[in-house]
């Protein structure tokens, strides 16, 4: 109903043509008339404005997706720079992708409508904190208060603006808390964001040797150390290794890593980023597990992990047997866990790189999902499994 409604709506200059990419795609032009009994405005100051054609064209070469996430690239490749309207943050890594796959050129810009939110400690009132909780509903997660918190903040605001407490009141909050205080549009240059990721990974990768006993036990000691060049990986392959990384943090099609969040996985960047790259460029799962992921747990929970583990499954029964509580133990993944998360990443990164056209999604596992023995729905391997074995 909504696609038959919108071409109604939608007016166009003479040289514009108006796209509708549902199901099917097809394409608008503008409806001239040669003769009408209203007089039209043909100003260069004030362009002709045309109701859509009746009868659009399909443009069979764009074929039929999912998601609007995944289309709008191909818009670029086809039709040049872009401002996109961005709803989900997958947009930015899709963007991404795609600057790995074609490289910056200055006919394929692309800026993303985001929201750009505002901080401010010292200078919060009740009339600027009342008037950008308006703006925007806001988590107390999203904040990074706690829910106590949260609740406070959001019972201050109520009661201020019974109080009707006017600009120029007193702080609500003390000076050394962040307080969001707006919640602005902003334009955000996809091309600046990639070139400086890629900076900070190329300082994140060391050159010293890599020791991959752990790939295979039975390797003579010559043959366990490699050395890592960066320079023979392209910054493709560092962005792809970066956008491994950002995916672990959680996405829609991808589960969060439990007790890794995206602040650890970047602070940490300098420590795994060698082994990363390598592991994501040779589809090497059990690197990711023991180098990556592996050593970004050993990192973080050093205290109760033995310094001499260098696989994630010793690391793992380290963390079991360790004093820590029984809720925290419990939120470790196994390795048959993580197994899955790194082929379901694999398979997002593989989706959200097919621009045009449709990609398999068999589910037997391979990619990470299965169909549930008894509700028939789509999710992780893992917990499949652990549903039939109950």
């Amino acid at each position: 109903m909504v696609c038959e409604r919108i071409p109604q709506l939608v007016e166009i200059e003479q040289h514009q043509e108006f796209i509708l990419d549902y199901k099917r795609v097809v394409l608008y032009k503008p409806l001239i008339q040669a003769n009408t009994s209203c007089g039209k405005i043909t100003s260069s100051y004030f362009p002709t404005k045309y109701s859509l054609h009746p009868c659009p064209i399909t443009l069979p070469e764009l074929e039929p997706m999912g998601e609007s996430d995944v289309k709008f690239v191909r818009y670029v490749e086809n039709y040049g720079s872009a401002l996109v309207h961005a709803i989900d943050g997958d947009y930015m890594i899709i963007a991404l992708l795609y600057y790995a796959q074609k490289g910056i050129l200055s006919k394929n810009k692309i800026f993303l409508y985001r929201q750009k939110q505002s901080w401010n400690g010292s200078n919060t009132t009740a009339a600027s904190l009342s008037e950008a909780s308006q703006q925007q509903e806001v988590g107390g997660e999203a904040l990074g208060l706690s829910k106590a918190r949260k609740r406070k903040q959001d019972d201050t605001i109520v009661d201020n603006a019974k109080n009707k407490i006017k600009k120029g009141a007193k702080p609500l909050f003390a000076k050394n808390q962040n307080v969001l205080t707006s919640a602005k549009k902003c334009w955000v240059d996809m091309q600046l964001i990639y070139l400086s990721l890629l900076q900070v990974y190329r300082q994140s990768v060391r050159t010293d040797a890599m020791d991959l006993s752990f790939l295979n036990p039975d390797l003579n000691e010559e043959a366990e150390i490699q050395h890592f060049n960066p320079e023979l990986h392209e910054e493709s392959q560092h962005m792809k290794s970066l956008i491994f990384l950002i995916l672990s943090a959680g996405t829609d099609f991808s589960r969060q890593l439990p007790l890794l969040g995206p602040r650890r996985l970047w602070e940490n960047l300098p420590y795994i980023a060698q082994y990363l790259s390598y592991a994501v460029k040779e589809n090497q799962h059990q690197m990711i597990l023991d180098a990556v992921w592996g050593k970004l747990y050993k990192i973080i929970f050093s205290k109760h992990i033995s310094p001499r583990c260098i696989t994630y499954n010793c690391m793992y029964s380290d963390l079991l047997h360790s004093s820590l509580s029984k809720s925290t133990k419990d939120k470790f993944p196994s390795e048959d866990q993580l197994i899955v998360t790194a082929k379901n990443i694999k398979w997002v990164m593989e989706y959200w790189q097919t621009f045009n056209g449709k990609i398999d999604t068999p589910l037997d596992g391979e990619n990470g999902y299965s169909k549930h023995h008894s509700t028939g729905k789509i999710v992780f391997e893992d917990m499949a499994k652990r549903d039939e074995n109950t």
